[in-house]
């Protein structure tokens, strides 16, 4: 739902104003094929999608690590670059999205707290409301809710991304 607000509100602006309008000079066909991609990785960043990005990126190394052995790779990596182009905007997107533990400690741990504030929040609105509460405050303090979130989000997924995107390991390191 937030995210859908967030690239429909994201319209609404681009359209609400000739100034705002970084599209207008585009022709027609442009125009949807980019919105379609802006509101692809829009979506990435839930976190349903999560896991489709850490299998796809182990696909991605895969494909990687055995091209050599394969006398079609270069066929192969540009079929394989046009089908999963998309793919790999939203995994861009998606890691940046959870990006924070990787940060340097001090803006990592103000975030943080921020983040962990808003979903106490919403844990005592849906204990208001006599909902399943989803962050309780009183059972869940930040350093548990950070460690589970380093051990089995950001950990599996960055070391991923650390072999896929040689570069940028330096996210994991700092993660570490």
């Amino acid at each position: 739902i937030l995210e859908n607000m967030h690239i429909s509100e994201t319209f609404k602006l681009i359209n609400s104003n000739e100034e705002y309008n970084i599209f207008d000079k585009v022709d027609m066909n442009t125009y949807k094929q980019i919105r379609k991609e802006m509101i692809s990785c829009v979506l990435a960043t839930d976190m349903t999608f999560h896991n489709f990005y850490v299998d796809f990126m182990k696909e991605q190394i895969n494909i990687t690590n055995n091209k050599n052995n394969d006398k079609d790779s270069k066929d192969n990596k540009d079929n394989k670059d046009n089908k999963y182009y998309q793919n790999y905007m939203n995994l861009l997107i998606h890691s940046a999205d959870i990006s924070n533990p990787t940060k340097p400690f001090d803006i990592y741990f103000k975030w943080a707290k921020l983040v962990v504030n808003e979903f106490y929040e919403q844990g005592d609105k849906e204990k208001e409301l006599g909902l399943v509460c989803s962050c309780d405050r009183n059972k869940t303090t930040i350093y548990q809710s950070q460690l589970g979130f380093i051990n089995f989000i950001e950990i599996p997924f960055f070391s991923l991304f650390a072999d896929l995107f040689k570069k940028l390991n330096f996210y994991f390191e700092t993660l570490n």
